[in-house]
């Protein structure tokens, strides 16, 4: 989604191409068809011609937020099952660290909520800018 997001700013609605995407970010191209799949599902990206040609994304990089991003790809993943990884873990059969991840799940949900994808996009553009130590690499 930052590659796309980048790819929108720097060239307005233009579409990748998949096989392209997914080399950039070190996915094949079943994989990042996979992701995309379950991104146009959630209506956060769109084909303008076949999928194979390109996607883009639907909406404006501010107007999507992480959370939405998390959300379509991970499903409820991390945020529906038990952190202990328990079968069964609820409020009325808690495991030990049932209650504080509750609090972080909702205090992250939160955190994420309140970024865009535009934001992601202007910290990933200054880490590759500046090429500092520990600056974001995709594997």
């Amino acid at each position: 989604m930052e590659r796309l997001a980048a790819t929108g700013i720097r060239r307005s609605g233009a579409p990748r191409r998949l096989d392209a995407l997914g080399a950039e970010i070190g996915l094949s191209t079943p994989e990042i068809e996979q992701v995309v799949h379950f991104l146009r599902l959630a209506g956060l990206v769109e084909a303008p011609g076949p999928a194979s040609e390109g996607v883009r994304l639907a909406r404006g990089p501010s107007s999507i937020t992480l959370l939405e991003v998390v959300r379509a790809t991970d499903g409820t993943g991390l945020w529906g099952r038990c952190i202990l990884g328990l079968a069964e873990c609820s409020d009325q059969l808690p495991c030990p660290a049932h209650d504080a991840w509750r609090e972080a799940r909702a205090l992250l949900e939160r955190h994420l909520d309140s970024q865009s994808l535009l934001d992601l996009t202007r910290v990933v553009s200054r880490r590759r800018r500046s090429r500092e130590p520990g600056a974001l690499a995709w594997r």
